[in-house]
């Protein structure tokens, strides 16, 4: 397995998720495949046809966008989660912005957590925040609900400051925000 580019920080958490056997990837924002991937000449990365290397991912992460996500004009998201397990993914988060975010698994764990609510004063950088969250509960090895809630945090508290990352200071603020804050539906 090989770790895309990013930040030094990011590097680390990908090669340890690497040494873990996790291959990662996410369609945030742009588009762009963030994290670990296997294989990734052999699985069509770098071809235009990006969606053939959903076989090779164990992890799909993908935002909803107006009420559906961009592939194949599904708006189901349990059908969407269905397609990709089907394609061999192992799991699949689908961020909702204000709505909070769903998960579900090849073993059936089905979940949506609502969004925290927060004073929202940038945007910027939320889903690579998300993306970074969610990395550190894998590396660290928390449950799937724990994972996507300290994804959340990271990036609820992401966008109440100017600028990426201006609102996250530290691993033990965001566990503490994760567990303490109240959410859109509290």
């Amino acid at each position: 397995m090989k770790a895309a580019g990013g930040s030094k920080n990011t590097r680390a958490v990908a090669g340890q998720m690497a040494n873990k056997g996790i291959a990662f990837r996410s369609r945030q924002g742009r588009g762009h495949d963030l994290g670990v991937k296997s294989k990734p000449r052999a699985c069509g990365c770098h071809s235009p046809d990006r969606e053939a290397s959903i076989p090779f991912v164990d992890l799909e992460m993908r935002r909803h966008i107006q009420g559906k996500l961009a592939l194949a004009g599904l708006s189901d998201m349990g059908d969407a989660a269905e397609y990709f397990l089907g394609l061999g993914v192992k799991a699949c988060v689908f961020t909702l912005g204000e709505d909070g975010a769903y998960y579900h698994d090849s073993s059936g764990t089905v979940f949506t957590l609502p969004a925290f609510d927060v004073d929202v004063k940038c945007t910027c950088g939320c889903g690579d925040a998300f993306n970074a969250g969610f990395a550190v509960g894998l590396v660290r090895g928390f449950d799937a609900e724990t994972t996507v809630r300290f994804a959340q945090a990271t990036a609820a508290l992401n966008a109440t400051g100017l600028g990426s990352q201006a609102g996250v200071v530290s691993f033990d603020h965001t566990m503490n925000f994760a567990t303490t804050a109240r959410t859109r539906r509290s």
